[in-house]
């Protein structure tokens, strides 16, 4: 039987081990499950940015040591397409030793799970992939890439697709399971030139785009950052501006998520040069975001120009926009970056009502349950900068039972936040000395 390569691989058995734990008395130790601390010890999934902080505080270990290393169908973190690697053909083999010691039936399960969670019909390029011959085409293709042909790359088009409509909902452990399956194939086959080589790269910047979302609903910036590197290398290869562009408003937004705003910026005004060649979708969004981040750094008039351009370019439609798979904005994403911008520039007024017209308490528009935290915590914010306590109290407690409820760790932190700047203002009153209580002893 061929030897599985890790995906990806960390030191956690050797942490274990010079720890003095077994397996099973880490798993009793964190009730995380003992097949689980095999599968991340194996290099098989990631293991998530809060469970490496439990392991890491149990073994007395460093954090880094549990975080995945490159995983090894990655090219480099550059910007130049020169700089992407093509692979040799002793690794290519080893990807082809992989899939051969994968359980086809495994992948066939696989499949018709997602399919079914995406609500699509089993047909057509689906039935394609049920079978060994189209993921040992892909593999070959690695070396070779005349062996693919438009009817192969098509299945992993249409399956990259389902992965997107998985990623709307709560299924990113599918597309995580998914995505390691042929996006290394296809990353590889990219690379070489081919009559295929800009359709496999579009495959690939999405691929990418989708692997920075899973990454960052873990709450690992870093490898997000290089997936959005990845994409958008993998879109300048498919001449793809909407990628392209996409790429880049993504990178930015990992950014303000480690707090680097002249990052953000940057990204965004780089994704302008491309702003008359993208979808009014992906122009929108481009527009509000650029909004957020000039209220960060007081750019006011910049900002309120933003937001305008932002809401003139909200197509009317914008389900049917080209890029509507993987751009996932809608009229609350105006509203939300138009009310952080009003927040950073001292217009708290103007920014409750901006975010009056989502409410997190009452959505009025379609949101996901992590954007909704993300308005409450925004809200508790502005109610507490006008004074409001009593709105204040209320939108937080809000926030944080559903940030925790939720899992999430950035919700939680971004609530903590809201309720330092509020205490620096107001903490001696006693209704928000009290609130202190929704911190305490939590993990």
């Amino acid at each position: 039987m061929a030897t599985q390569i890790a995906l990806y691989p960390n030191s956690l058995r050797t942490c274990i081990k010079q720890a003095g734990y077994s397996f099973r008395e880490v798993s009793k130790e964190t009730t995380i499950p003992e097949s689980t601390l095999y599968d991340w010890a194996a290099g098989n999934r990631v293991i998530p940015h809060k469970e490496r902080q439990v392991l890491a505080r149990l073994l007395g270990c460093d954090i880094e040591l549990l975080a995945p290393n490159s995983p090894s169908f990655l090219a480099p973190s550059s910007i130049a397409t020169s700089n992407l690697v093509i692979y040799s053909q002793e690794f290519s083999r080893s990807l082809a030793q992989q899939q051969q010691g994968n359980d086809m039936d495994k992948t066939r399960r696989l499949i018709i799970q997602a399919m079914t969670a995406a609500g699509m019909a089993l047909f057509g390029n689906f039935q394609h992939l049920l079978v060994a011959e189209p993921w040992q085409r892909i593999i070959q293709a690695t070396t070779k890439p005349s062996s693919i042909d438009t009817e192969t790359l098509m299945s992993f088009d249409k399956l990259t697709e389902v992965c997107w409509r998985l990623s709307n909902g709560s299924e990113l452990d599918r597309v995580e399971q998914l995505l390691p399956l042929y996006l290394p194939h296809i990353s590889l086959l990219a690379q070489q030139p081919s009559e295929h080589q800009h359709v496999a790269a579009a495959i690939a910047s999405q691929g990418h785009l989708l692997s920075y979302i899973v990454a960052s609903n873990r709450e690992d910036f870093k490898e997000a950052l290089s997936h959005c590197q990845q994409a958008r290398l993998y879109a300048q290869i498919a001449y793809n501006r909407n990628l392209e562009a996409v790429a880049l408003i993504r990178q930015g937004v990992v950014g303000l998520h480690r707090k680097r705003p002249y990052q953000t910026l940057k990204a965004y005004e780089e994704a302008l040069q491309f702003v008359g060649d993208v979808s009014p979708l992906i122009r929108a969004r481009l527009y509000a975001s650029l909004c957020e981040v000039q209220g960060k750094l007081g750019m006011e008039q910049e900002a309120r120009r933003s937001i305008g351009l932002a809401q003139e370019s909200f197509p009317e439609n914008p389900a049917k926009d080209l890029a509507v798979l993987y751009i996932h904005f809608s009229k609350s994403g105006l509203y939300l970056h138009e009310g952080l911008a009003l927040l950073d520039l001292h217009k708290p007024q103007e920014a409750l009502e901006a975010l009056l017209h989502i409410d997190g308490l009452h959505p009025k528009i379609d949101i996901s349950e992590r954007s909704r935290i993300d308005v409450l915590n925004q809200q508790a914010r502005a109610a507490g900068d006008k004074g409001d306590l009593e709105q204040f109290k209320l939108y937080l407690e809000s926030a944080v039972r559903s940030a925790l409820k939720l899992g999430s760790e950035l919700r939680y932190s971004e609530a903590w936040d809201a309720y330092k700047h509020v205490y620096d203002l107001w903490g001696h009153e006693p209704q928000v000395k009290s609130l202190a209580r929704l911190f305490e002893k939590q993990t």
